[in-house]
């Protein structure tokens, strides 16, 4: 009998334990006016993944993403011959792996031949995966914002659907028409809006709120990100290139990418942008 009583606790722990984590996990794409929200001041997004030392697009550097406790890991879309959804930022897997061409005149068997490299170049055992590969891992741990570089826009969509995504899954969208399409396929849809200049900041918000509007340098002011903010959306903008090459020596430099008030950072040094962001209590 006590056995089976202290089993119930166990489980009854166990289950408090899941329901907060899952909590946790759920809450980094709400809009930051919610109550009881537990995002951090400043966002940070893994441009790529953690691809610092391993391959850019891969399940290692998306596993140490998580691990090093991003809010978000950024990831590029391309499809195969075959209509397969895989992880690759170019057109072609000249750069990325040991084979040359294009993504879409290979067949997914003959993607899986080829392996991908590290940033600098050498050589991994690692292989290019598949969307649906790294939403079974990792769908349910993280949120992922969806860079979708294939036609099969579509596809994408439906296995979003189909593993239950919708809520952790930012789309970024150059198109306002896509963008609404998508919240009138489902409101739960969550939309990351392209912005070019401050009239497109005023047509989106005239047509919907996005849970995120991305904006460029030329774009990163006070007046700007208030806008967006006071609108009720997270105001997105990278550190790449330029901010992060300086950062990597002075990680104060990351400040340039968010004094004028935007919320959310996309890197591809995220640790050091996390180490700085704890260190002036903007971030967990």
């Amino acid at each position: 009998m006590k056995a089976t009583i202290n089993f119930l606790v166990m489980r009854e722990l166990l289950l408090i334990v899941i329901s907060s984590l899952l909590f946790l996990q759920s809450c980094a794409v709400q809009k930051p006016q919610q109550a009881g929200t537990c995002v951090p001041e400043i966002m940070v997004i893994a441009h790529r993944g953690a691809h610092n030392n391993f391959p850019e697009n891969s399940i290692s550097s998306i596993r140490e993403a998580i691990e090093i406790g991003v809010d978000i890991v950024e990831i590029d879309i391309q499809h195969t011959k075959d209509g397969h959804l895989i992880l690759m930022h170019d057109k072609t897997i000249d750069r990325t792996t040991n084979g040359v061409g294009l993504v879409e005149d290979y067949t997914l068997n003959e993607i899986k031949d080829f392996r991908l490299r590290n940033t600098d170049g050498t050589l991994t055992d690692e292989r290019i995966p598949t969307l649906e590969e790294v939403l079974t891992e990792f769908g349910f741990i993280t949120h992922f914002d969806l860079d979708i570089k294939t036609q099969k826009y579509l596809s994408v969509i439906e296995i979003i659907e189909e593993y239950d995504l919708l809520e952790s899954s930012l789309f970024l969208v150059y198109d306002l028409e896509v963008a609404k399409m998508l919240k009138k396929r489902n409101k739960l849809f969550k939309i990351l809006m392209r912005a070019g200049d401050e009239e497109s900041v005023k047509v989106i918000f005239n047509e919907f709120t996005p849970e995120a509007v991305h904006i460029d340098d030329s774009l990163n002011s006070t007046l700007v990100n208030e806008t967006i903010k006071n609108n009720g959306s997270w105001s997105f903008i990278n550190s790449l290139g330029v901010i992060d090459n300086e950062a990597k020596n002075n990680p104060d430099a990351f400040e340039k990418a968010y004094r004028n008030g935007a919320n959310m950072v996309q890197t591809d040094y995220p640790e050091q942008l996390l180490r700085h962001l704890r260190s002036r209590k903007l971030h967990k």
